[in-house]
């Protein structure tokens, strides 16, 4: 009796610590920051947009591939474009369609608008004389028959001399995109270029490095990156050219303040190759453009 108690205390004892292993909280998945860039612009739900807290109208426009002066424009946005959180922004515009103008059949069966038709009385025929009238006798006046009049031939004109085509004058080649005042951002090849799905350019930066402003400007937007990187600052040179520096290390500069070619956005420090990654794009009026063409080639 005792040995059978024994056997089920044991067996008590083992279903136990099963349950209680069964039991216990799982602990957190690891969270990895891969910081690959997400260069396409996402798709919205509709076309509006709810502002959030820290929102700027900059990088709503930035994210979504816009025009920052059309998104102010589209709702009502005086510069120094100032926005709330729950405020619901337009971003696209309604583009009507010109409705075609054509004139409706006139229902069958319906007389309205028709004219009567005209019955046209048939031609008589000419009733035939009794007697045909007589010809008139004249006497047989002989015709002179012409001679024929020898007309002068003109000799064939020499054909008159056309002037040869010269070619067209060469005009002057178009203007190269400025690139005084334009520096790269960082002193590395990059490793992703422009195109096939690319906004701008990614570079993995060796360590000790500094991200530069590729040229002078003011700072619009300083906050939350896009596309997996934590940090985004967006420095505008004109009013319809814009760059941006996408990183994972904390920038070292301040929304509204002004910034020179060459002045520093952030250091970049010896750590994993994922801190030490940047995705830096040109924009013109909204539109990714080759920053290539912008700065030139190394």
């Amino acid at each position: 009796m005792n040995r059978i108690s024994s056997t089920h205390i044991a067996s008590a004892l083992i279903v136990g610590a099963v349950l209680s292993a069964g039991c216990a909280t799982p602990s957190r998945a690891p969270v990895l920051d891969r910081g690959e860039p997400v260069s396409r612009a996402p798709i919205p739900p509709s076309d509006k947009y709810t502002v959030r807290p820290k929102d700027s109208l900059y990088a709503i426009a930035w994210k979504f591939n816009l025009d920052y002066r059309d998104l102010a424009r589209r709702n009502g946005i005086e510069p120094p474009y100032t926005i709330y959180p729950g405020q619901e922004l337009v971003l696209y515009g309604v583009e009507g369609r010109p409705e075609a103008v054509a004139s409706a059949p006139a229902p069958s069966g319906s007389t309205a608008g028709r004219s009567k038709p005209v019955e046209h009385a048939a031609p008589s025929r000419p009733q035939p004389s009794a007697k045909p009238a007589p010809r008139p006798k004249s006497a047989t006046v002989a015709v002179p028959i012409p001679k024929p009049v020898e007309r002068a031939v003109p000799e064939p004109k020499a054909p008159k001399a056309v002037p040869k085509p010269q070619p067209p004058a060469r005009s002057a080649p178009p203007a190269q995109p400025a690139r005084a005042g334009w520096r790269w951002p960082v002193n590395a090849q990059p490793a992703r270029g422009f195109g096939r799905g690319n906004n701008g350019l990614d570079y993995v930066i060796p360590g000790g490095q500094q991200v530069v402003a590729a040229a002078a400007g003011q700072i619009v937007y300083k906050g939350a990156g896009l596309g997996g990187y934590r940090h985004l600052v967006l420095v505008r040179h004109t009013d319809s050219v814009m760059s941006a520096y996408s990183v994972n290390v904390e920038p070292a500069v301040a929304e509204g303040t002004s910034i020179a070619s060459g002045g520093k956005i952030c250091d970049i420090g010896s750590g994993s190759p994922a801190m030490r990654r940047l995705h830096f794009e040109i924009r013109r009026s909204g539109t990714p453009v080759d920053p290539v063409k912008i700065i030139g080639r190394r």
